[in-house]
């Protein structure tokens, strides 16, 4: 769910005015102070500061789009009227210059799309409109009939995929829910939104994906949110002031609703709407990091963003996460177990996969992160677990070796699929690796000479057993392996092969003994939970990890002092 906070002030309060840009980079031109002003502001996404003023006071209510350095402004008007002018101007983020004026005179109206290709749909020419007028970069042409005159809407979208929502159907009629779509050349009704609104704020990327606020009569404007996803309105969040004649700036995942009049008076205030992202600081891993506060801010699909990159489609998803814990990528299916965590079912990663489909969500981040790629606005930091491996490298006499790091070598592979470790990006893959083997650090060849470390975070691989191989090529050639067993972003179990080639073969062999066939050897195992148990009496059971599977049973008698062999 949506949510509004507060943002800067803006220098001058006024109504009617028109926004442009994103929730960081957002312009505020004209409209009505104390009279009809030209007055330009921009935003930085907390201060607004003052820019060049327009070339026309004749702004009011008229529509705006762009961005701040590239920036499109048409109709109005200079007096209240409900005449509407044909002016158009264009604004590089220094200046603003006259352009090709508009082939219908229109005011009160909204508008969307780039400075080189727009739409503007409806507002008012001493009566409602039922025309639109799109725009090449250059010019001005109709660009179809919407199934019903509307005006003081707001429209969000492109030129090719836009929707005009709520308003007006007439100068006098007051708060409709209408909405139109918009496929580059032909209007057509759309799903009605749940609160009728008009003089409201509001935007979006396309036609599907548009949020509007605020907005009714006069006197008693509203506070109301709804966000359009293509399928179905949903209200979020209210504003935290009730306002109309506002002008907004953004999306529907994080845009900004500025300035407007609260019923008595022109307001200065700004409010900021984003998606919550909750900040938990968890103990060893998860989605979090540091201390992070908890932020008033919006997850939602980035353009070949969104988590992790890909396609990725979120939308509002829950996501809980245990101590020590993470999502982790491939096909994970979890439920929640009482204790330690919760996610729906992932196909092709999760965070960090290509394909994540992650549905009704909220994302834990921690401080300094946000969610990676395309033009999504937040991020996270993923979690972290470190593990570090350690090494020992000695003679065929016990006599340490330093400096032998150039000519160490790890290797790392899953052992479910047999996918390798690709050092330079920290993802397993099954061909096109770019770094498939690291060397380890020396960690302190004075004090504690022979010995090596590398880290690797293991926080984000899959629950499982991963194979670990470890070599020497200096003299003498030595290497060892082991496998450890991760289980939720940590390391559950492991076993180790202890040195086989160099420990085993080099010095049985050297003894006069045949070299064993290492191929053969299996893994000496560390069982953690395993036990020893007497039951009934006289009868010893040696317990696997589980505690329940036996994996030895034998016989003492104690008064006769014999035993019978363990099976």
């Amino acid at each position: 769910m949506g949510s509004w906070s507060a943002g800067g002030n803006v220098n001058t309060a006024r109504r009617g005015a028109f926004g442009l840009g994103t929730s960081s980079a957002a312009v505020l031109a004209g409209g009505y102070s104390t009279g009809f002003i030209s007055t330009t502001e921009e935003y930085n996404g907390s201060t607004w500061s003052a820019g060049n003023n327009l070339v026309s006071t004749a702004t009011f209510y008229g529509g705006g789009c762009g961005t701040l350095s590239a920036g499109l402004k048409a109709g109005g008007n200079a007096d209240g009227s409900t005449t509407g002018t044909l002016l158009t101007e264009t604004y590089d983020g220094t200046n603003w210059a006259t352009s090709t004026n508009l082939n219908t005179q229109r005011c009160y109206l909204s508008m969307c799309g780039t400075q080189s290709a727009a739409i503007l749909p409806g507002g008012i020419h001493s009566s409602a409109l039922l025309t639109s007028s799109s725009w090449n970069g250059s010019t001005w042409s109709s660009g179809g009939d919407m199934p019903a005159a509307k005006c003081k809407q707001t429209t969000g979208g492109t030129q090719s995929s836009a929707l005009t929502v709520a308003g007006a159907s007439t100068t006098t009629t007051i708060d409709v829910n209408t909405a139109f779509s918009y496929n580059g050349s032909t209007w057509s009704t759309g799903t009605a939104c749940n609160t009728a609104a008009n003089q409201l704020g509001g935007g979006g990327d396309s036609g599907s994906s548009v949020i509007k606020h605020g907005g009714g009569p006069d006197a008693t404007p509203i506070t109301t949110t709804e966000t359009w996803n293509g399928t179905s309105w949903t209200t979020e969040g209210n504003l935290s002031a009730a306002r109309n004649y506002h002008s907004s700036a953004g999306n529907s995942s994080s845009g900004l609703a500025i300035a407007g009049y609260d019923g008595a008076a022109n307001r200065n205030t700004t409010e900021r709407y984003g998606l919550l992202v909750y900040s938990y600081n968890m103990v060893g891993g998860g989605i979090s990091g540091g201390s992070a506060p908890t932020l008033q801010a919006m997850l939602w699909s980035g353009n070949g963003g969104g988590i992790g990159g890909g396609a990725a489609s979120i939308l509002q998803a829950i996501i809980f996460i245990s101590s020590g814990g993470g999502i982790v990528g491939g096909t994970a299916s979890y439920v929640w177990n009482g204790s330690q965590s919760y996610v729906l079912t992932m196909s092709g990663g999760g965070i960090g996969g290509s394909t994540a489909d992650i549905i009704q969500a909220k994302l834990f981040t921690g401080s300094g992160g946000g969610v990676a790629g395309g033009s999504a606005p937040y991020s996270f930091t993923l979690p972290t677990f470190v593990i570090p491996l350690y090494w020992g490298i000695f003679t065929a006499a016990n006599a340490p070796i330093t400096g032998g790091a150039v000519l160490s070598s790890i290797k790392i592979m899953r052992v479910l699929d047999s996918f390798l470790y690709d050092w330079s990006d920290t993802t397993f893959k099954s061909i096109g690796w770019t770094t498939i083997a690291d060397i380890f650090v020396e960690i302190n060849a004075v004090n504690l000479p022979g010995y090596y470390k590398k880290e690797v975070n293991v926080a984000t691989w899959n629950d499982g057993w991963y194979w670990i191989a470890v070599d020497y090529m200096g003299t003498p050639r030595q290497n060892s392996e082991i496998e450890i067993l991760i289980m939720d972003g940590k390391i559950s179990d492991y076993r180790v092969c202890l040195n086989a080639d160099t420990t085993i073969s080099s010095r049985l062999a050297s003894a006069s003994y045949t070299a064993p066939d290492n191929a053969g050897i299996d893994f000496l195992e560390k069982w953690v939970l395993n036990k020893l148990v007497e039951s009934p009496s006289g009868t010893w059971k040696l317990y696997d990890d589980d505690g329940v599977t036996v994996l030895k049973t034998w016989t003492w008698n104690s008064g006769t002092s014999t035993r019978n062999k363990a099976v």
